[in-house]
């Protein structure tokens, strides 16, 4: 998420994510979505990579997992929440949530060790359901939820549930994937180990998108 822009008027401090927190829930659709996700409400957590030597962006599951064997505190799962609302990139009616772990420390406080090239804070839902897989390096997809907000100037896509779940990757919306289980593929061969065989290159580049974090440059 580091590449993106924030939207105008968002200073990146815990009083602008606290009022995008506000203004989250403020959208039914949104609100709907995270309550069905987790009992837990969703919360704004600092960055602090420095808490730890591990903190590798991309790797939060990682970083938690080795902050908690130095005993530094407990690995929380759930998800990383963004929107129009911090990001002017996302476009107005959209909300994305990834899979993500954050620490708790012994006082309770929830802390994100993870490398952040742009953000003190983000918004997380925590998940007591959803844990990353280590030993077989599984984890889950990315969720996004249209608000009402993403009609303008959509006629033709009235019938999008506003609840509804969506997979995304890249520009590959899949309808009605909940809960998707992707694997951390290292190299090529592990993902035709298990790609399906007799896949057209569509279907293979959907099969990817859904089923592994894997891309293959042209």
């Amino acid at each position: 998420m580091s590449a993106l822009k924030f939207s105008d008027g968002f200073v990146n401090n815990l009083e602008a994510w606290n009022k995008a927190l506000e203004q989250t829930l403020a959208v039914q659709s949104y609100k709907k979505f995270l309550q069905v996700t987790s009992p837990f409400e969703p919360v704004v957590v600092e960055n602090n990579p420095n808490l730890t030597g591990s903190n590798s962006r991309n790797q939060c599951h990682e970083n938690c997992r080795i902050a908690e064997s130095n005993g530094l505190g407990k690995k929380i799962s759930g998800w990383k929440i963004t929107n129009e609302f911090i990001y002017a990139d996302l476009g107005v009616g959209r909300m994305r949530i990834t899979h993500h772990s954050n620490l708790i420390l012994p006082d309770g406080t929830l802390i994100n060790p993870t490398r952040d090239d742009i953000c003190s804070h983000h918004l997380f839902l925590r998940d007591d359901n959803r844990h990353f897989d280590f030993e077989k390096r599984i984890g889950y997809n990315d969720r996004m939820v249209f608000g009402d907000a993403f009609l303008v100037g959509r006629d033709s896509q009235r019938a999008i549930p506003r609840n509804k779940v969506f997979f995304v990757s890249g520009s590959e919306f899949d309808r009605d994937l909940i809960y998707e289980k992707f694997k951390v593929h290292l190299t090529q061969e592990e993902v035709f180990a298990d790609m399906p065989r007799n896949l057209s290159k569509a279907e293979q580049v959907k099969w990817m998108a859904l089923k592994s974090t894997a891309s293959f440059k042209k």
